[in-house]
């Protein structure tokens, strides 16, 4: 029986040790072998961004422009991706949900103060490794978002009990 890493966690895991010795470093085969899965699901997310499928996720979307960017393909989609996802984001300084993301399309507000959580475990890493090289334009839209999301990583308050949430944030806020 095969255990393999989520797709997203191993991505977080191929960016966060690519600058590190080859003894921590994921070798060139094993990292090829989960671009190559993680692409499928990246395009099914580019074509809900095109339609602005009601069930879109703003994680998937950061997920997927990882992908595309650690593969180093599609950088002309990535400031769309990144524009959708700015509107899935609370920019009201007078809400409770300011900063944070909306999980899904369809909803109306933010549901659910973890989005901003899981967003930026894929937004954090690619801004570290591929900002320079991304689009002008995409640079200055998901620098605004990502702005705009350590406030609301600073607003959720997560209790320490609630471990896996309490200890991304605190990544996320590191990494950014």
């Amino acid at each position: 029986m095969s255990h393999r890493l989520p797709t997203c966690a191993a991505l977080v895991l191929i960016t966060l040790t690519a600058g590190c010795s080859p003894a921590f470093a994921q070798d060139g085969a094993a990292r090829d072998e989960i671009l190559e899965n993680a692409l499928p699901g990246a395009e099914r997310t580019w074509t809900a961004v095109e339609r602005l499928d009601r069930e879109l996720s703003s994680r998937g979307i950061y997920e997927a422009a990882l992908i595309y960017c650690e593969a180093g393909v599609h950088h002309d989609r990535l400031q769309r991706m990144f524009e959708v996802a700015a509107r899935m984001q609370d920019r009201d300084p007078d809400s409770r949900g300011y900063g944070n993301f909306r999980w899904r399309w369809r909803e109306g507000a933010v549901m659910d103060f973890n989005a901003v959580d899981f967003c930026m475990q894929a937004a954090a890493p690619l801004w570290i490794r591929h900002a320079d090289d991304l689009p002008a334009d995409a640079r200055a839209v998901l620098a605004e978002t990502i702005d705009f999301a350590i406030e609301g990583l600073l607003r959720h308050r997560v209790p320490p009990s609630y471990t896996n949430i309490a200890l991304m944030n605190a990544g996320n806020l590191i990494m950014l």
